[in-house]
């Protein structure tokens, strides 16, 4: 589900997207589906313009999450499709009823039938941005490794197409946020995250990777369960409940739009939350009460980051 209402979006940068994530599974865990040709596709006259839009967006929801499972689709739909049909040369050896035997075994002829021709995901510039993102994702442990990461590949690959002698150090000076991103030293900078990259070569693949994924979440509740880390109150002790969530709302409310304003925790967390207690007890709370209430599901560092934020006088 497209989680995050675009006006609730502040971000006006082409880079950025409203987008929370495609897919949320629980508080911890969302999917995002990404088309692997955009990875190659100018924005404008920026030629990097794909792969610096996805590391946008990955930057900024992935601190809202542990886990995030990113699907690159490498089809496409019938729109960007070739359809084609056989040559003459083909057909003519075909008999009446366009049925051949070829070594014992009886061939159908597609002479009548049209053929679908897919664009290759996998060209032009793709494979080059490709190679880049999967060496940068090993360094979403924190946010700022990250973006460090990206600042020296972008970097180093600028210095060998110069001489020698402090090419590389100009393009850091002149590269103070790299891919149009806000300054790492935010608070949620420092929250580590996790990306795991899955490639679809269709739309079934894509849906049996994203119920693996769901069927994984749900074996793990009845553990959870045992280790008192679910309980009655909470809703979904077991996998029934968790699959029902009745809690669970479809259209976001006054107060969800309000926490969802602070950036800090993701939709399903901040339903979570609201099943919880009130947004009124929520923001009573003291930081050691919202650990009580809500720490079991919600990283206490990240609570810690909205008790600083809820705490410090407006200027």
């Amino acid at each position: 589900m497209k989680a995050m209402a675009p006006d609730m979006a502040q971000d006006q940068d082409t880079t950025s997207s409203p987008v929370e994530a495609d897919l949320i599974l629980d508080e911890h865990t969302a999917i995002l589906f990404h088309p692997l040709g955009d990875l190659g596709q100018a924005i404008g006259f920026d030629v990097e313009g794909g792969l610096k839009s996805l590391v946008a967006i990955l930057a900024r929801i992935g601190p809202r999450y542990k886990n995030l499972w990113l699907i690159f689709e490498e089809y496409y739909s019938p729109a960007h499709s070739v359809t084609t049909s056989t040559t003459a040369a083909t057909t003519t050896s075909m008999n009446a009823g366009g049925i051949r035997t070829v070594a014992g075994q009886r061939v159908v002829s597609s002479a009548s039938l049209p053929i679908l021709a897919r664009p290759n995901p996998y060209s032009g510039p793709t494979m080059k941005y490709l190679g880049q993102f999967m060496a940068w994702v090993p360094y979403t442990q924190t946010r700022t490794q990250w973006l460090s990461r990206i600042h020296w590949a972008s970097g180093h690959q600028q210095y060998h197409q110069t001489t020698k002698g402090g090419g590389f150090q100009q393009q850091q000076q002149q590269q103070q946020q790299p891919f149009g991103m806000q300054d790492p030293g935010q608070a949620m900078d420092d929250i580590p995250f996790e990306i795991q990259v899955l490639f679809a070569s269709e739309e079934h693949c894509a849906a049996r990777m994203v119920r693996a994924i769901g069927e994984g979440i749900v074996r793990r509740i009845g553990q959870a369960a045992k280790d008192g880390i679910r309980r009655d109150e909470d809703g979904w002790q077991d996998a029934e409940e968790w699959l029902w969530r009745d809690w669970l709302n479809d259209q976001d409310s006054i107060h969800e739009r309000f926490l969802s304003a602070f950036r800090i925790f993701n939709p399903f967390s901040i339903q979570l939350i609201l099943s919880l207690c009130s947004l009124k007890e929520f923001f009573a709370m003291d930081h050691q009460q919202r650990c009580k209430a809500v720490g079991r599901f919600i990283d206490p560092s990240v609570l810690a980051i909205f008790d600083k934020v809820v705490a410090t006088p407006i200027s």
